[in-house]
């Protein structure tokens, strides 16, 4: 209907049944075809009111965010935020900050994410313990996490499950949770059951984004630690699940981090075939690079082949535009590696003093 709708040229009737589309193609998880309808209503929404307009730049960039298609959940994001101020709708604003934030980390943009993850709690905390207040305060947690600010982020994401709780809002405790298993497990806390629990409740509840991101910080904290053994289950059944429910985010985190493991593990010639492939995916963002980059540098300096310096380099600008320490630690000692290997000692000191900082 929504397809001959716009060939017949009836915007009314694009706007009626466009949005039912794409939230229908959304609970089927098919997040392109969602898209696609959304772009859709876009087309014929000129004379629509600033609020419905708003929430089908919403709806588009949620979408977006969970194919990984990131500069463009930015960009329609920043579209619904400034017609929800203009509409006047705080809790709106609000929540849509909090998906901003959310894409502006993923597209390597650390501090952006930050600022908007603040501001979003700042809308929100006047209208009381709503659902998006919850929803803002996990989101908060996960950026203070990736800047390894762990304290802050567990007391954020307990803050985050006390008001999610009570009013039954699921995807805001199995996101709680995830972070807060994330952040212990990086003080050398007992992680296990927080993750476990946070990716049980996404696969009871049927919540695709939180089930993606709990199989990919499962098997990250896992292979972090060297348990490599016990990781394996959870990229396995993580990639199905994503591939499945059209998660092209959380599959590259996924691919990302198997890349690293299988390096570390020693199957170098495995490593290098999917960081290639990943390199060479459509929409890959800046921050889903850095893994695949790190891998192909490291392995070049080791065996001695050219090109190393182009990927470490390219990885070391990714890092740094993050801010995030995850990622700035691990280029700046495979650059130091890589130094070492030539002979540079001065060059090499330079870059684990930097990692050190």
């Amino acid at each position: 209907m929504a397809f001959h709708a716009e060939a017949a040229g009836d915007r009314r009737a694009v706007l009626h049944h466009a949005p039912r589309a794409a939230r229908q193609a959304a609970e089927l998880a098919s997040h392109r075809e969602a898209a696609a309808q959304f772009e859709r209503a876009l087309r014929c929404a000129a004379e629509a009111g600033p609020g419905v307009t708003a929430g089908l730049y919403g709806g588009l960039a949620y979408e977006l965010m969970l194919l990984g298609r990131f500069q463009g959940a930015v960009d329609t994001g920043e579209q619904a935020l400034a017609l929800w101020r203009q509409a006047g709708d705080r809790l709106r604003e609000g929540d849509t900050l909090r998906n901003l934030s959310f894409a502006l980390q993923h597209l390597g943009r650390g501090p952006d994410s930050v600022t908007a993850a603040e501001a979003a709690v700042r809308v929100l905390e006047p209208l009381g313990p709503v659902t998006e207040l919850a929803h803002a305060y996990s989101r908060l947690a996960s950026a203070r996490m990736c800047f390894s600010e762990h304290p802050a982020a567990i007391e954020l994401a307990v803050r985050a499950q006390a008001i999610a709780e009570p009013l039954g809002a699921l995807d805001v405790l199995s996101d709680a949770l995830n972070t807060q298993g994330s952040s212990v497990a990086h003080t050398g806390g007992e992680w296990t059951g927080y993750l476990r629990r946070a990716l049980d409740i996404a696969l009871a509840e049927g919540l695709e984004n939180e089930a993606g991101r709990a199989f990919a910080n499962l098997y990250c904290s896992y292979a972090d630690q060297r348990r490599f053994a016990e990781a394996e289950r959870y990229f396995t059944d993580g990639i199905a699940y994503c591939e499945e429910h059209e998660l092209g985010s959380h599959a590259a985190f996924l691919r990302g981090e198997r890349a690293a493991a299988l390096e570390r593990t020693g199957h170098w010639d495995e490593a290098v075939r999917l960081s290639t492939e990943l390199l060479a995916g459509a929409d890959l963002s800046s921050l889903y690079r850095l893994h695949p980059l790190h891998v192909l540098g490291v392995i070049r300096a080791r065996r001695g082949q050219p090109g190393a310096w182009g990927y470490l380099d390219e990885a070391a600008a990714a890092a740094d535009a993050s801010a995030e320490p995850q990622w700035i630690i691990p280029v700046r000692l495979a650059r130091a590696g890589a130094y070492w290997l030539q002979g540079k000692t001065a060059q090499a000191i330079r870059e684990a003093e930097l990692a050190d900082d």
